[in-house]
């Protein structure tokens, strides 16, 4: 597209027409979003269960006729079972303020977790390589149209390898998933480093040097869209889903061991997002005057802050991958109502909600085991 704009004649038309197909996009997703399911654990909130089981349902993938001529417990009606339990203890609980977020080591960790990864993610050099990727094949001796070109075959490959990526997330796991997109981030702006050098040493005038700077990029780009791109939108919401811990001495909950789980969220994420435009506002500003000035000295600093990404990625970040979101809270060092596993037994009123029948009155069944 930015190589057919810039035939257009007239600035105007053609920045109004180039923004202006950004709507195809937004009305894509629009008319996409009328089969997005709803949340089962928003249905539950709003007493909505039979709702909510069908929807775990159809997203596990299981056959209602399975269920009925077995004598295990199928996973979706575990996890149903898991999710009510949970949204149950919450509502039980009071809130407490966002201060508390900050008192606790366990959300402390998980904010940091987050601020770090979204400023460390940007910390790869993404913008500098992506945003002004012209004026690098310029400094390396591409010149006329190729410029714009390559700028189609660096957006080509990026959706190409994300959705590769986005596809092997959950069967190889969020850790082995960030360690091949490293992989190729390092092994990319090493060999850029390396050739650029030695292409400014030549005096800008051999070829295969710049060539070689271009093939860079390119493995930079491959590694950082197989799930970088991504990695943080799914990660974070993961680890500061909802949770609780609760202290019980004599029957009474201790509400200094608990927080409300949308306080944590909200806070998580803002936090994050925050730090994401933080970094990139200012990378954005000190990149065109560092290439100008020092030029490849400038992507040195993003190869020691990639293996510092690397290394506390490595012993801070737990692997979150097929993990029902409840019990994500575990890896962290807090308890959860019911695992998954012991979620097999759900509560009488529940289970009549769920058939569509009227509830007059309530029993309590507590399974020790699950309580």
């Amino acid at each position: 597209m930015g190589l057919g704009f810039s035939y257009i004649s007239g600035s105007e038309l053609k920045w109004r027409l180039f923004i202006g197909l950004q709507l195809m996009c937004a009305a894509i997703m629009l008319i996409g979003s009328i089969w997005m399911p709803e949340s089962p654990r928003w249905l539950v909130v709003q007493k909505r269960h039979e709702e909510a089981l069908a929807i775990l349902q159809k997203l596990h993938g299981h056959d209602a006729s399975e269920s009925d001529s077995s004598d295990t417990v199928p996973f979706y009606r575990r996890e149903f079972n898991q999710i009510e339990a949970q949204l149950r203890l919450e509502q039980e609980t009071p809130q407490l303020g966002i201060v508390s977020i900050f008192k606790r080591p366990s959300y402390r960790r998980r904010l940091s977790i987050i601020m770090f990864f979204f400023a460390f993610q940007q910390l790869t050099a993404i913008i500098p390589l992506q945003n002004y990727q012209v004026i690098l094949y310029t400094s390396l001796g591409v010149t006329g149209k190729l410029p714009l070109i390559m700028v189609g075959i660096w957006g080509t490959l990026a959706v190409i390898f994300s959705c590769g990526g986005a596809y092997f997330f959950d069967t190889l796991g969020r850790r082995k998933s960030f360690f091949i997109s490293m992989t190729g981030v390092l092994i990319g702006s090493i060999m850029l480093v390396i050739f650029w050098s030695q292409f400014e040493r030549s005096g800008n005038t051999d070829k295969t040097l710049g060539s070689l700077a271009l093939w860079a990029m390119f493995v930079y780009l491959v590694g950082y869209a197989w799930i970088l791109n991504s990695f943080g939108y799914a990660y974070a919401p993961e680890i500061l889903v909802s949770e609780r811990e609760v202290v019980v001495v004599e029957g009474i909950a201790d509400a200094d061991a608990v927080a409300q789980p949308m306080e944590i969220r909200a806070t998580g994420l803002a936090a994050g997002f925050a730090t994401l435009n933080a970094v990139i506002i200012m990378l954005v500003q000190v990149t065109p005057i560092a290439v100008e000035a020092i030029s490849w000295k400038y992507f040195m600093i993003f190869i020691f802050t990639d293996a510092i990404f690397v290394v506390v990625f490595y012993f801070q970040f737990p692997e979150t991958a097929n993990i029902p979101l409840e019990e994500v809270a575990a890896l962290f060092g807090d308890k959860v109502a019911v695992r998954v596993d012991d979620g097999k037994n759900i509560d009488p009123e529940i289970e009549k909600a769920v058939k569509g029948q009227h509830v007059e009155d309530r029993t309590e069944v507590v399974d020790e085991k699950t309580h």
